[in-house]
């Protein structure tokens, strides 16, 4: 038969277009057949409850999807408050450092500007102390400028007596009126003084000169004329023999304090005459220094009676 609302063929008894849905209970092919009046209306009343159940199954499927949204939009604005409550705590940690660490760096520059009132401070003292420096400075130059306009003097008034200098035989000749001659063994009775050892030469550069060396009779060019491996200083002036090992000076302080305040000469050892001085206040004897060989030759005669002489009367 065919449907009289879309006039499209549908299958015989139908009480409702399959194509449009249209109700075919007016349709002038059921009219005259009350059963099939009756099975079309039973497929109306199925098509109604079809209808009301996809109704009812939409609205369930709705209601379902509104729920999840709810719950999404639930969760989501918990997960939202819950991040700006993480941001916030943050943000308060955040704060609560930034004042701690502005509370140390305060104090950090209150403890920095105390240091540099501190340095001021020192700085001030440092000005001050220099200039007192400064000031005893230029002091010191005049004093320096005083001595050495003294020492000018001094070298003029040495320019002049350049040119009156005696002779080496007038020289020793007045050393002879004021000092006696001395035996090298007498001589080492009397101690030594840490003076003027090492002026001059010094070959072997063991602190006595060469001139020193040859009064002592040790070898200029050895620091250890013994061997012993004390070097001839250290052995001279702690009171041994730097020509004997383990040898000990024969030190004799009566006779030291007996032969205070002379100049003696000493020129028995062949290595020629040498000046000593024994300390008027102490009692030990400091070198002088060599004479020259010229003034020693010229004045050899008086040299052997007066060292017999000095020798007896010093004992």
């Amino acid at each position: 038969m065919i449907c009289f609302n879309c006039k499209t063929q549908i299958p015989d008894n139908s009480q409702v277009c399959p194509n449009c849905g249209a109700p075919q209970a007016g349709n002038p092919q059921t009219a005259q057949n009350p059963q099939a009046q009756i099975a079309q209306a039973q497929m109306q009343t199925q098509a109604a409850h079809a209808r009301t159940y996809k109704a009812i199954k939409l609205r369930r499927v709705q209601r379902w999807i509104f729920y999840v949204i709810i719950i999404i939009i639930f969760v989501a604005m918990i997960g939202y408050m819950l991040k700006i409550y993480s941001d916030n705590t943050k943000l308060v940690e955040s704060i609560t450092q930034t004042q701690t660490q502005l509370k140390e760096t305060q104090g950090n520059l209150d403890s920095t500007r105390q240091t540099l009132t501190g340095k001021d401070s020192e700085l001030t003292q440092l000005k001050q102390s220099t200039l007192d420096n400064q000031n005893a400075l230029n002091l010191k130059m005049q004093d320096l400028q005083k001595t050495l306009n003294g020492q000018t003097d001094s070298l003029k008034q040495l320019e002049q007596y350049k040119g009156q200098a005696m002779s080496a035989t007038q020289v020793f000749s007045m050393i002879s009126q004021v000092s006696s001659f001395m035996s090298s063994k007498d001589l080492s009775r009397i101690p030594v003084a840490d003076f003027n050892l090492a002026s001059g030469n010094d070959g072997d550069k063991d602190g006595l000169s060469d001139d020193l060396e040859a009064s002592l009779g040790t070898n200029s060019l050895k620091s250890d004329t013994d061997g012993d491996t004390f070097a001839d200083k250290a052995e001279f002036l702690g009171g041994y023999d730097p020509l004997a090992s383990g040898k000990k000076l024969a030190t004799d302080l009566k006779f030291a304090q007996a032969n205070k305040g002379k100049i003696v000469i000493q020129n028995d050892n062949g290595n020629g005459s040498f000046i000593w001085y024994i300390n008027l206040k102490d009692g030990k004897r400091y070198f002088i220094g060599r004479l020259p060989d010229g003034v020693v030759s010229a004045y050899v005669p008086m040299t052997a009676s007066t060292t017999s002489t000095s020798s007896s009367s010093a004992r």
